[in-house]
């Protein structure tokens, strides 16, 4: 017989990840405490790369941040630990390849992108955040938030901004960030919910304010690999040399939200959430994620029977 499901409580805090998660069998999981201790490559490097980047915009130059990554990797594994995982094999093997990347990606950061949001007024990094749908509590942080007091990004003076670090390898469409839950989520924690506001202020701010989002690609600040013809940042159709790096757009992309769709925004978050109080959490298999899930180990399969004690 199948074990039943235990939908989430009423009273449990919703997190961002449980609303982009691609399966939602790995949420399940997730809250029966059913994934593999262990901090991926992937998991540590992004990790690592905030935390590099929240010391950038907090007063470090890149040459300190670079001098002091490896007390910032351990940081990091300090953190981890105390969510009760431990870096795997791979990291431990590989740490020191694992701090080059970061480090260069580091730099380039500094050279592209702190010229322009150097300029903004720094609300935080790491900003703690929450929400109430009906009887629904959401909670989350927030990489970087802004305040573009003099409009060097173009959106509008004084405009706020939403910045989230994804050291991804695949790059958002506009059609994705359109429909993309974990920023409905910030945003909607900006016009309707609370952020906590550290340094800016010692408390929680509720701005009411349509917030500018965006999704900061850090793996295209690596510089092209070949010689190849791209639009720059002005929109015109460019030779771009091998070596040279890619336009700022290419990095910042950004999605408008609309007020009008407010409403919306918030039936497909509740719409997810009632699902999963329900207790529906269909698996959805994929080819990486599958590979890759810190929870494979509890996740039932076809061609193993004794997986099937893990229901």
């Amino acid at each position: 017989m199948m074990a039943q499901r235990v939908p989430l409580t009423m009273g449990q805090d919703i997190h961002s990840t449980d609303l982009t998660e691609a399966c939602p069998r790995k949420v399940l999981l997730r809250h029966e405490q059913k994934i593999e201790p262990v901090a991926t490559t992937a998991l540590f490097r992004g990790v690592l790369a905030g935390k590099c980047l929240e010391y950038l915009h907090t007063g470090l130059s890149f040459e300190q941040v670079r001098e002091g990554v490896a007390g910032i990797a351990n940081e990091v594994v300090s953190e981890l630990a105390a969510e009760g995982r431990v870096p795997s094999d791979s990291v431990e093997k590989n740490l020191g390849q694992i701090c080059h990347t970061v480090c260069f990606v580091a730099g380039q950061y500094e050279k592209q992108l702190m010229p322009l949001l150097g300029q903004c007024k720094l609300i935080g990094t790491e900003l703690a955040c929450r929400l109430t749908l009906g009887d629904i509590e959401f909670a989350s942080h927030m990489d970087l938030v802004l305040r573009d007091t003099n409009n060097v990004l173009g959106y509008g003076p004084d405009r706020l901004i939403i910045a989230d670090w994804k050291f991804r390898q695949h790059v958002p469409t506009k059609a994705y960030l359109a429909r993309y839950h974990q920023f409905y989520l910030y945003w909607l924690m900006a016009m309707q919910g609370s952020v906590q506001a550290y340094p800016e202020v010692d408390g929680w701010i509720d701005y009411k304010e349509n917030a500018q989002m965006i999704w900061v690609h850090l793996p295209n600040l690596e510089p092209y690999k070949r010689k190849i013809t791209r639009h720059d940042d002005e929109g015109n159709l460019r030779e771009y040399a091998k070596g040279e790096d890619r336009p700022v757009s290419s990095i910042l992309r950004d999605v408008n939200y609309k007020v009008e769709c407010a409403s919306q925004m918030c039936h497909d978050l509740t719409e997810r959430v009632n699902m999963m109080r329900a207790g529906f959490f269909p698996k959805i298999a994929d080819t990486v994620g599958c590979t890759v899930c810190d929870a494979r180990e509890f996740c039932t399969r076809a061609d193993t029977v004794e997986l099937l004690e893990n229901q």
